[in-house]
């Protein structure tokens, strides 16, 4: 079954409260008959208090139902229509991508030759500028280590007293001076 003939039954579906109301329309029947034996009166009260609520329950049912059916008919064929105007859209976009495949089958490859080929690997290898050549630079004197020795020997250091020297081990806090900041 193609998709123009599900749309077409969808629209054309029916939906029938029949049985329901037929069902319903019995077990009143029945009430009804119940309440012709000899039953109470009081009893009876109640039965056709029943009835009357089968009767309102079903009046307003018949009503929602022929309204909601009719509604729920109107927007399953507004759905229809949007559904076939997508395919009516889809086949022609399918149409124009068909002719453009076509156009891009219809144009020539360009031929693996540098005149006639602007994008050929030697083209775009002749369009890159150069670098600029950079002077070179003389190497520097390598100054031998005896220098940077005898610099490092005339720095004098301060003699420190062993009696200041602060001891290494053991907690910081004990040894921390707080007078000389």
């Amino acid at each position: 079954m193609s998709l123009a003939e599900s749309l077409q039954q969808i629209r054309n579906f029916n939906l029938d409260a029949g049985p329901l109301l037929e069902a319903c329309d019995k077990s009143r029947d029945l009430i009804l008959q119940g309440s012709q034996s000899g039953i109470p009166e009081d009893a009876r009260k109640c039965l056709a208090q029943m009835v009357a609520q089968i009767d309102k329950e079903r009046a307003e049912y018949v009503r929602l139902f022929t309204s909601g059916m009719a509604e729920l008919k109107t927007d399953l064929g507004r759905s229809c229509d949007t559904i076939a105007e997508q395919m009516v859209t889809r086949e022609n976009q399918l149409l124009e991508i068909k002719k453009l495949q076509e156009k891009i089958e219809a144009i020539p490859i360009p031929l693996d030759d540098p005149e006639h080929n602007p994008f050929h690997p030697a083209n775009l290898v002749a369009s890159v500028p150069s670098m600029p050549t950079l002077p070179v630079a003389e190497p520097l004197p390598f100054h031998p280590g005896l220098d940077l020795v005898a610099k490092l020997m005339a720095i004098s250091l301060p003699v420190v007293k062993k009696a200041g020297f602060p001891r290494v081990s053991g907690n910081i806090w004990e040894n921390w001076n707080f007078d000389k900041r």
